[in-house]
């Protein structure tokens, strides 16, 4: 592995950094004196790409398209015994581009919603956001990952730059802050790129990182304040702008209680898949000018609806952390 500088991944084109991470000749983290976030998930990382090989030996390799179909059987069925859920609501839906939102309190339900890609969607690319400490963790799999129908695509979250901030100078903060620009460029770009040509699901957490809670606040679940990030609004923009008729999935995650933020292993989630937001009401919702703040309505109105399947779930303590209301 190469030593860089920050200032030379940024100037970077995007593509040969992520050939880069994929073939371990640098590392972002390495380069951001943070070698210690990419120690925390090289374990995690460790045990998905273990499954991944695994799985790879009992299909007899993949090669060939019959043994990749085969190779998504034996990965689904090892995923059912080690990160079992069960599911309330149908995942499948008739548009040729779902978008699947998801509260976030842990690594553990991204493990079951590839479980979910290979045991309903056979005929769907899946895209997934990673956060960059997990991404060099998984980035030498992702051609199997692709040959598995699994697109993952690199993010540098506000959490993790704040972290990096404070092993980094002010240069190398401005070299990572644009990093991170063009990081999220290239996922906007996927995500396009990828409604535009296949059938797909896109995955994505709404508050961009793992948050224990689907609202922060009260504030925040009274409507009272403009919730940040704006990703689901950033997301419809991007597919709107694509001209691609999509549907919006409110997607519920329940870990039992007492787990932690990790993967969870052994240990059953439940997942509720709401019923869909239409195309046409979503874009209302994407440029109705909300009541209370400057902004739209769309952000709150979908984390209202994973609100909602949550509550079917009967998990109330997943909706919002209220000690940590500003206002009471």
């Amino acid at each position: 592995m190469s030593d860089v500088t920050i200032r030379q991944l940024e100037s970077m084109p995007i593509g040969d950094l992520i050939r880069g991470l994929e073939n371990e000749e640098f590392s972002v983290l390495k380069a951001a004196h943070s070698a210690k976030l990419r120690a925390e998930m090289r374990g995690t990382g460790l045990i998905c790409r273990a499954v991944l090989w695994l799985a790879s030996v009992l299909a007899g390799g993949t090669k060939k398209y019959r043994n990749i179909r085969k190779m998504r059987k034996k990965l689904a069925s090892m995923l059912a015994w080690g990160a079992p859920c069960k599911i309330t609501g149908k995942p499948e839906r008739e548009a040729d581009c779902i978008v699947m939102g998801f509260n976030h309190p842990s690594l553990g339900e991204i493990a079951r919603f590839v479980y979910v890609h290979l045991n309903y969607f056979d005929d769907r690319f899946s895209l997934f956001p990673v956060n960059l400490p997990w991404y060099e963790a998984l980035a030498p799999k992702s051609e199997i990952l692709r040959q598995l129908g699994i697109i993952l695509v690199p993010i540098l979250t506000p959490s993790t730059l704040v972290k990096i901030s404070k092993n980094v100078s002010k240069s190398e903060m401005t070299s990572l802050q644009g990093l991170a620009s063009a990081l999220n460029n290239h996922y906007i770009r996927a995500i396009a790129k990828l409604a535009e040509a296949e059938r797909c699901a896109i995955w994505v957490a709404p508050s961009a990182t793992r948050q224990a809670t689907v609202f922060r606040n009260e504030d925040e679940l009274n409507d009272r304040v403009r919730i940040e990030p704006q990703t689901i609004t950033l997301l419809a923009t991007a597919l709107h702008k694509s001209g691609k008729p999509y549907s919006l999935v409110p997607v519920g995650v329940a870990p039992k209680k007492r787990c932690g933020r990790g993967l969870n292993l052994f240990k059953e989630y439940k997942l509720c898949f709401a019923n869909s937001m239409s195309y046409d009401y979503v874009e209302y919702l994407r440029t109705a000018s909300s009541p209370n703040y400057r902004g739209r309505q769309l952000e709150f109105k979908f984390r209202e609806q994973i609100a909602w399947a949550l509550l079917r779930l009967k998990r109330s303590d997943l909706v919002c952390a209220y000690e940590n209301s500003e206002q009471k």
